[in-house]
């Protein structure tokens, strides 16, 4: 029966449940039918002379919950996925146990790790689904966490926690060498209780010189452990979901490749209209999609570049002025910086390529260091030390608190700025913000449990 039309046909049982019935080509003929894929209709003309259409329905198609779990800029909704979501309690379970001292973070290492680093355990009493969890978990804690040892007698795995430098030390030994080491699970107590040990020695031969020498240590009663995934190095599981998305959703958070383009061009523009360039090349020009004509148009979109004064040092002193740049799209950074006398002669000059790096703070760090450290190699004392970077001045000077992962080069910076006797200033490159300087002296005081050297005004 359609549209009150009977229309009878000869039907035979099959074995289907995803249709409830199927017409074939002998009953469509009887009864005129005309197919509008297209549209999803069918027209028929039956046999007493009645015309009519059926119209189908919109066909709705299924997604899966890991697509709709997405978030909304990867075509997804945006909700909770409830596996990420399992992962992540499971990771935050297994870091209170690594983390703290409690009977019950007691009883879940003795029940379940056996004595074992996390990264190699089993979890053999967990089911089997729940076991991919758990090892997931651990994985993810292993590739994020650094542990700021207590001192030499820290119980910190020797060979698989990330105690110095940013790997285990695992990682830099070949494996026939790893085959055979003996006592593999082996403490930082136990590993630098003797200097004739084996797994120093095979640390010195085979591990980069600068990781036993310089290692953050927090003169406190137990290991500190921290989360790379958040800024203050504190665990969250908002972090763990943020690591269990996809990478092109982490992608579409940093600035697009277009915008950077735009921007660059915004400048060079810029620059071109200040200096009143006459002898500019057409290709350049038609690249920059102006004409020689078109500078009315371009001044009112375009802020033109303010050149800043560079003051000279007081008599007798050399001045250091460092800078340093970051890319957020590829994670390169770089830094330099030059040495000049009061009349503007350059003395000498560095510029240094950064891996790894997570934002400009950082490479403004590293190029800060590096200029005090050209400065100390070449016997040079009582320099002044210009950086445009206030955020940096306020960490060293302890005014603002710096990330977990500044401890280290802060440390090397107050250092080598005492060795060389340097006088940090800042120079504001804004126009509504005035020049100030700043000076600087040494001490050392606990910065988030962490004791370093930090410069104070």
């Amino acid at each position: 029966m359609i549209e009150g039309n009977q229309m009878p046909g000869r039907l035979y049982a099959l074995q289907l449940s995803d249709y409830d019935i199927i017409l074939g080509m002998d009953w469509l003929e009887i009864y005129g039918a005309m197919l509008d894929c297209i549209k999803k209709r069918i027209r028929f003309c039956h046999p007493n002379g009645a015309v009519f259409e059926y119209q189908g329905s919109p066909k709705k198609h299924w997604k899966s919950w890991k697509e709709i779990a997405q978030p909304k800029e990867c075509g997804g909704l945006g909700v909770l996925n409830l596996y990420h979501m399992q992962i992540a309690f499971r990771t935050k379970m297994l870091w209170r146990a690594l983390t703290t001292k409690s009977v019950c973070a007691r009883f879940f290492k003795r029940k379940h790790l056996y004595n074992y680093h996390h990264s190699k355990a089993q979890f053999p009493l967990m089911l089997a689904a729940d076991r991919r969890l758990w090892k997931q978990a651990a994985h993810l804690i292993q590739g994020n966490h650094r542990m700021i040892s207590m001192d030499t007698n820290s119980a910190g795995y020797f060979w698989f926690d990330v105690w110095t430098g940013d790997t285990p030390l695992k990682a830099y030994i070949p494996e026939d060498i790893w085959r055979d080491m003996p006592d593999k699970l082996c403490t930082i107590q136990q590993a630098l209780n003797t200097s004739e040990s084996t797994q120093l020695q095979i640390t010195l031969m085979h591990c980069p010189r600068h990781l036993l020498a310089q290692y953050l240590t927090n003169n406190d009663s137990k290991d500190t452990w921290v989360w790379c995934s958040t800024s203050n190095g504190i665990f969250s599981t908002k972090s763990v979901r943020l690591l269990l998305q996809p990478e092109t959703a982490q992608n579409l958070k940093e600035m697009s490749a277009k915008h950077i383009i735009n921007k660059t061009m915004l400048s060079i523009r810029a620059i071109c209209i200040s200096a009143k360039f006459q002898n500019i090349p057409q290709p350049w020009l038609n690249a920059l999609k102006q004409s020689r004509k078109g500078d009315a148009d371009l001044n009112q979109n375009v802020m033109a570049p303010r050149i800043v004064r560079w003051l000279t040092p007081p008599q007798g002193r050399l001045k250091l002025n460092v800078d340093g740049a970051f890319n957020v799209t590829t994670n390169e950074a770089g830094g330099g910086g030059i040495l000049r006398d009061r009349k503007g002669n350059m003395y000498c000059a560095f510029a240094n390529h950064y891996k790894h790096l997570k934002s400009i703070l950082v490479a403004e760090a590293f190029a800060l260091r590096d200029g005090l450290l050209m400065c100390y190699n070449k016997g040079i004392n009582d320099v002044r030390v210009e950086t445009d970077s206030l955020n940096l001045l306020h960490i060293v000077t302890g005014k603002l608190l710096h990330p977990w992962d500044f401890a280290f080069i802060l440390q090397e910076i107050a250092v080598i700025a005492k060795k060389v006797q340097a006088a940090i200033t800042y120079k504001d490159l804004c126009p509504s913000v005035g020049l100030y300087t700043v000076f600087l002296f040494l001490c050392e005081e606990k910065v988030n449990g962490v004791l370093v050297k930090v410069l104070k005004t």
